[in-house]
């Protein structure tokens, strides 16, 4: 199976479910009707609230930080370059949200930490720029079929990452040292008539463009597609009440606007969340379920075994551990020796050898034997319980596990005493040949 096929089911391609459609609605209809009661009264002045600013910013770069994380780390796995670009997309807005709250003016102070009156318009315009345009980028290579990168991705990561603080670096740059350089959009807290709302309609035009694509192209047909979806939606709804239906700052348009930029901010971060959880929900049924199976195979086998040991009542089978203690008795070995099962567990395995055979060591030889050669011969008289012996031919072996040993061996009294009496016939024989041969 190849990567691309084992990361079917990723963060990027689980299909969109009926409860993610029915939320995006919702949340849709919401914006709608938002953006119907707040829009004729968008220009409304409210009054500076400098607590809002510092507050709403550090979610939104937290919410962009985390989106990037997760969306990195799908990207590391599934070397898909739309995960790559998204995750560096959102690295790059939350550079930009610390730097835009850095440029405020009057939050840290009578002015800003850094550039000048315009550099925080500038910032913003750049801010609601780049999602877009990699949602765009997104949304065209979505025919691609989820083809991997090759190569090491490790490295990949660190280059998007590398290129995020390397664009958003460039961008501080420009909008702050290069301050002096730039158009001005602002007079103080108010739009420049004619000036400022053209400016800050392109990343509407954008939203609305990336909207467009992920309708047209995706068909919206996964979740992620699905909420960056929502997500552009949520950001025309903020470009909209924040910068283009307003004159200025501190207006009503620019502080629910904002609400939405925080919205759209969680959007593709909670799905991201949701989606990482039904993955590891479906992990943990699919390794419960593959213990289960594995549980029942082992049980069968089990089963299977223990039925082929008690049913072998002509082949005694006794497991040994390292000392030679009897830790397995069947029905073979209970029948061949009269030892019950309770009777035999836990005692020497020299219970069943002759005296003279444990005299002689016979019990350690057998097993050292069956140590150094993998095997040894099992063929030697054995001792009943009730004092009688018989003739038991077999193999003892150790186990596999290096935990005891295996003995497995029949009743050939039978066979051996026919042996025997044929060699005494054929001594007879050839002492009457012998015999014979001096008579003559």
């Amino acid at each position: 199976m190849t990567k691309t096929a084992n990361h079917a089911t990723g963060l990027d391609l689980a299909p969109a479910g009926r409860w993610d459609r029915r939320v995006a609605l919702a949340v849709v209809l919401l914006s709608a009707f938002v953006l119907a009661v707040v829009a004729p009264m968008a220009g409304q002045q409210w009054g500076a609230a400098p607590a809002f600013i510092p507050a709403y910013q550090a979610a939104v770069a937290v919410n962009d930080l985390v989106t990037a994380a997760l969306l990195l780390a799908a990207f590391r796995e599934a070397r898909r370059p739309s995960l790559g670009l998204l995750g560096g997309a959102y690295l790059y807005t939350a550079f930009l949200v610390v730097a835009h709250t850095l440029s405020f003016p009057g939050l840290f102070g009578a002015g800003s930490l850094i550039g000048g009156p315009q550099s925080t318009v500038w910032l913003w315009l750049a801010w609601h720029v780049a999602l877009p345009v990699v949602v765009i980028v997104h949304a065209l290579r979505r025919d691609a079929g989820g083809v991997a990168l090759s190569g090491r991705t490790p490295t990949t990561v660190q280059g998007m990452v590398l290129a995020a603080v390397t664009f958003a670096g460039g961008t501080v740059a420009l909008a702050t040292l290069g301050h002096d350089g730039l158009p001005a959009l602002l007079e103080g807290n108010r739009y420049i008539l004619g000036v400022t709302q053209p400016a800050l309609a392109l990343p509407l035009v954008l939203s609305l463009a990336a909207l467009a694509a992920l309708i047209v192209r995706t068909r919206l047909r996964r979740a992620l597609d699905l909420w960056l979806a929502v997500t552009m939606g949520a950001w025309a709804v903020e470009i909209l009440l924040s910068a283009v239906l307003n004159s200025g700052r501190f207006q009503a348009g620019f502080y629910v606007g904002r609400l939405y930029g925080l919205l759209a901010s969680c959007t593709v971060l909670v799905s991201l969340l949701l989606a990482t959880a039904a993955l590891h929900g479906r992990l943990a049924r699919a390794l419960a379920g593959e213990r289960d199976a594995v549980r029942i195979a082992l049980d069968r086998s089990e089963a299977r075994y223990r039925l082929m040991v008690e049913s072998a009542r002509g082949i005694a089978i006794v497991t040994l551990d390292a000392d030679g203690i009897i830790t397995g008795w069947n029905v073979g070995a209970e029948a061949m020796m009269g030892h019950t099962e309770a009777q035999a567990l836990g005692r020497p395995g020299a219970i069943f050898f002759t005296p003279e055979d444990r005299a002689a060591g016979a019990p350690e030889a057998e097993m050292q034997s069956a140590r150094d050669e993998g095997r040894a011969e099992n063929e030697r008289w054995h001792l009943r319980r009730d004092g009688s012996c018989f003739w038991g031919s077999g193999l003892v072996m150790p186990l596999a596990d290096g935990t005891g040993y295996v003995k497995v061996f029949r009743d050939r009294t039978a066979e051996h005493d026919a042996v025997e009496r044929m060699r005494e016939s054929e001594g007879r024989l050839l002492a009457l040949v012998k015999a014979s041969a001096q008579v003559f």
